[in-house]
């Protein structure tokens, strides 16, 4: 996750030149003012332009470049990162298919060796108009890891340990709302920035050697060797004896006081932010999940789009903002309320399954997590694809009629809404 905790291009407008980068001026002799962008000659009236650069890359070598984005007008700062912000958003959604058609893993190699490539290429990038389509197609084509890593924990990770885990591989996305624009403007320049998370990714390329595909994600696709090949290994790690017999038989059916406030509200959001993304994934049918997950980022590339657009052109007084943010956190407060609670406890991949789940799930997550050695039943029990029409049958009784599932989330405010408005309509005689 934390190359996606690096693309500094999401908040280009909150970056400012770094140090390290200085207007070439070998060839103006009597320079009696110079900036970054601009230089003045002796005894002239007139701003010149400064049209070369030189930066100093990886604090050693000098690179020169004809074009520099702070240089620009301000509104082709913004437009970066709109573009990259809409590069998220058409990404956000693309990977989600992906990873529910392909695999996990597949997705999150993709987003590693498509951020390696594009940041290798922006580093040394001297156009403006190449700049912007790579910084657009490195954001469509690296935005897998903003949610697919957290799916990936939530499929793969025992019940006792899958909360720990996604919040560990979630510190990085929410560290980026803090610390991603101090940490790019602590660095020399971009281009030494891009390059170190260039390094950065060709270490996570070998460690990805070593990560397994989503046992869940394998069932489902009816891939049976693989994802038993997974929970043995599992189960090595974890010192379960796997009896050499133990196979997994699917069913046919697949289915200031102001400043204080700021930064009150800030914490306040990065851990409710922290707490949404390792609930989400959770709450999502495995046939499905990557493809929601990642439209529900979408919309927040699209919302960080419009917010941008409303605060740099001071659409809304800022009375009238701080009226908005309140009455939608109080909107999110009372949603958050019809989430149901994960811990302690697994979902299936349809809701409705919630009772039958525990039972249906043993192989999962008796290899995956260290328990007690299994009965003959628990090795003979058939994964199911946790399917929401039909019965579920276990080893020993092949006749048990299924009961309906208990109300959990926003079902338990389906009678209070019944009664409310039976309530009404008796007061007012309707």
């Amino acid at each position: 996750m934390i190359p996606s905790m690096l693309n500094e291009y999401e908040d280009m407008l909150l970056l400012e030149p770094s140090e390290g980068i200085y207007c070439d001026l070998s060839d103006t002799t009597s320079i009696t003012n110079s900036s970054l962008c601009t230089f003045t000659v002796l005894n002239g009236t007139k701003e010149i332009k400064c049209n070369i650069w030189h930066i100093k890359f990886m604090w050693i070598i000098w690179i020169k470049k004809t074009w520099l984005v702070f240089c620009d007008q301000r509104t082709k700062v913004l437009s970066t990162t709109i573009i990259c912000r809409l590069g998220l958003l058409f990404g956000c959604i693309i990977f989600g298919l992906v990873s529910d058609n392909f695999g996990r893993k597949r997705a999150i190699t993709i987003d590693v060796l498509a951020d390696l490539g594009f940041r290798l290429i922006l580093t040394f990038c001297d156009t403006e108009s190449w700049f912007n389509l790579l910084i657009f197609l490195r954001s469509i084509f690296a935005s897998a890891n903003i949610y697919t890593g957290l799916v990936l924990v939530s499929e793969v990770a025992s019940s006792t340990w899958r909360t720990s885990l996604s919040a560990i591989v979630s510190t990085p996305r929410l560290l980026a709302s803090v610390c991603l624009v101090p940490l790019a403007n602590a660095a020399p320049n971009l281009e030494t920035f891009n390059f170190m998370a260039c390094l950065f990714d060709v270490f996570l390329l070998f460690l990805l050697r070593w990560t397994p595909e989503s046992p869940q994600w394998l069932l489902y696709n009816r891939k049976i060797p693989q994802a038993e090949k997974i929970l043995q290994k599992a189960a090595r790690i974890n010192r379960i004896n796997v009896c050499s017999n133990f196979k997994i038989r699917p069913v046919n059916h697949r289915h200031s006081a102001f400043g204080i406030v700021t930064s009150i509200s800030l914490g306040t959001g990065v851990i409710i932010h922290g707490l949404i993304l390792n609930i989400t994934p959770r709450l999502f049918a495995i046939n499905i999940r990557c493809t929601l997950l990642g439209c529900c980022h979408s919309s927040g590339q699209l919302g960080s789009i419009i917010c941008y657009l409303i605060v740099s052109f001071h659409v809304f007084e800022d009375v009238v903002l701080i009226v908005i943010e309140t009455g939608l956190s109080i909107g999110l407060l009372l949603l958050c309320y019809v989430i149901p609670d994960v811990d302690r406890r697994e979902l299936p991949d349809v809701i409705e399954d919630m009772d039958y789940f525990s039972e249906l799930s043993k192989p999962l997550r008796w290899a995956t997590q260290k328990t007690n050695s299994p009965s003959n039943e628990e090795l003979e029990i058939r994964v199911y694809s946790f399917g929401s029409t039909g019965q579920n049958y276990s080893a020993n009784n092949h006749h048990n009629e299924r009961l309906p599932a208990q109300r959990i989330g926003f079902r338990r405010f389906l009678p209070l809404f019944q009664g409310f408005t039976k309530n009404t309509r008796r007061i007012f005689h309707i």
